[in-house]
């Protein structure tokens, strides 16, 4: 006997929310319109998020030196004790306004610099437990790829395990 096809699901049709408007903010801190933050509706002071707007305002094309200003301006005012100022962020939209220039610029999205964690360094860390990352790296310049399979079956590894280490180590 055939089953009955589960009923569709209903699209939700209520209107989207609105969203802060992300170029009109970043205009206002380099127009520095200090008001800006206080003339916003609740629902888009709670999208505010100054860490992220932050992000975008220390960046800048590389004209004028402006790239430099910005990036020192950012740092200087509004990154230092930024988590002690988080509860207040009409302060925190006041340091951003106090960074610009007057005059509106393009400020791009600075994405995160992704870090891939090496094998060899896990195993130098499970033997080295008080050794930080620094210095498992300089500790890497004493030892060979033979080095690094001999301990990693020290500590238990399978052959393959072994390898794997050994091949990281190399790469790396």
């Amino acid at each position: 006997m055939a089953k009955k096809a589960p009923p569709k699901k209903e699209k939700d049709k209520s209107p989207a929310k609105p969203k802060l408007d992300l170029p009109k903010t970043l205009e206002a801190f380099d127009r520095r319109n200090y008001n800006y933050y206080e003339t916003l509706p609740e629902e888009f002071k709670k999208q505010y998020s100054a860490f992220v707007l932050m992000r975008f305002m220390s960046s800048a094309p590389n004209q004028d030196r402006n790239h430099e200003y910005f990036l020192y301006a950012v740092n200087e005012l509004v990154n230092k004790n930024f988590w002690d100022l988080s509860k207040y962020p009409d302060l925190q939209h006041l340091l951003l306004c106090s960074c610009g220039t007057g005059r509106k610029q393009f400020h791009k999205w600075i994405p995160n610099k992704k870090i891939k964690k090496m094998k060899w360094i896990e195993l130098f860390a499970e033997k080295y437990k008080d050794l930080s990352d620094l210095e498992i790296k300089i500790l890497k310049k004493t030892h060979t790829k033979d080095d690094i399979y001999e301990m990693s079956m020290s500590l238990g590894k399978t052959d393959k395990e072994a390898e794997e280490y050994a091949q990281s180590f190399i790469e790396a």
